[in-house]
């Protein structure tokens, strides 16, 4: 008898105990809800004092049309009884059920309307707790991790062609913080077009010397130019040693042109080495030469590079940016420094 009555105290000594935590478990929970968002409101906060006026007026409005979807997406908070019934996950007796936290939608900086581009990007801001995802049509395409008040480039290189044109207009942005998604926010049309330009077709290497090829295709009528200036990089496993002369070559555009001149220039750092062609038409004692033009594709220059190491591994070459200006020196076609690099591997 006395041992029942023993059985009978150790199980209501170990019921008590298991009260006590569960109760210490749902103090804890609550506190953990507590301070994890008091700390996205807080960089909510500071996030939005960062701001331009015209940008808080775009993330307000996101922001109502997020609550307005959440709102009508999530039930009202709702008690349940601890005898039967629908019982909120994890707890053993009474509990809540809450609607899920709402997490605000990237801002948007650029592109602000529909933009034709051979390297399309995005730049918007966001939490730097948040991720932000861009998508095509429904379709993961690229992300990256919010800065604050910084402003977010993400290119989009999966986006376009090779040589042609494509457009498109089913681009969204979302955040996401805390595992919980915003709405999305539409992103402009973006149409990619690598149709002309300027571009780098290949970096060959035999034994220590390596070509590096430039072309340019399709630059004609409004796009007639007099002059570019190309900016190739590189690791420094690579360099330029000759002596900024580029010869005569009847097969690309500009050695073609009697009244032209090219010339390489390299510049070196601890890591990279960076190499500006420029090539221009002049006026001589013949008079001023006409405006190039380029229908199709044509060789524009072909660059000598030595190689200096033994591991060529991941060794390519960038293109990162270039202009090509009419003779006024107006730009009629450029890849911006802030675009994504062409990069060719060596091969």
């Amino acid at each position: 008898m006395k041992e029942q009555e023993q059985i009978q105290i150790n199980k209501e000594k170990l019921g008590d105990l298991l009260q006590r935590l569960e109760h210490e478990r749902s103090q804890l929970e609550e506190a953990n809800k507590q301070a994890w968002t008091e700390q996205n409101q807080k960089l909510m906060e500071q996030f939005v004092s960062g701001l331009s006026p015209e940008e808080q007026k775009r993330f307000e409005a996101a922001r109502k049309a997020n609550e307005a979807k959440g709102a009508s997406a999530s039930a009202t908070t709702v008690t349940t009884g601890g005898g039967s019934g629908h019982k909120s996950s994890g707890s053993n007796g009474g509990g809540t059920v809450t609607p899920p936290a709402v997490t605000e939608p990237p801002v948007l900086i650029s592109p602000t309307a529909a933009v034709t581009t051979s390297e399309p990007a995005v730049v918007l801001k966001a939490p730097a707790a948040a991720l932000i995802k861009i998508w095509n049509n429904g379709t993961l395409i690229a992300q990256a991790n919010g800065n604050g008040e910084q402003e977010v480039r993400i290119p989009l290189s999966s986006l376009g062609a090779a040589g042609g044109i494509a457009v498109y207009d089913k681009l969204t942005a979302t955040s996401e913080l805390g595992g919980v998604q915003s709405t999305a926010v539409a992103i402009p049309a973006i149409t990619v077009d690598r149709s002309s330009g300027i571009t780098l077709t290949s970096a060959t290497r035999n034994n220590q010397s390596l070509t590096a090829t430039l072309s340019m295709k399709n630059l004609t009528g409004s796009q007639a130019f007099y002059g570019v200036e190309v900016h190739l990089v590189y690791d420094n496993r690579l360099s330029y040693q000759g002596d900024g002369h580029v010869s005569k070559d009847l097969n690309t555009v500009f050695g073609a042109q009697p009244q032209s001149v090219e010339l390489l220039k390299q510049t070196s750092g601890s890591a990279d080495s960076e190499l500006i062609y420029a090539a221009m038409l002049y006026s001589g004692a013949a008079g001023s030469p006409s405006p190039l033009e380029v229908h199709g594709e044509q060789q524009l220059v072909s660059i000598p590079l030595v190689w200096n190491g033994t591991n060529a591994n991941q060794l390519n070459v960038k293109l990162v940016s270039y202009k090509v200006v009419d003779k006024a020196g107006n730009v009629v076609r450029e890849m911006s420094p802030s675009e994504a690099p062409i990069v060719i591997p060596v091969n």
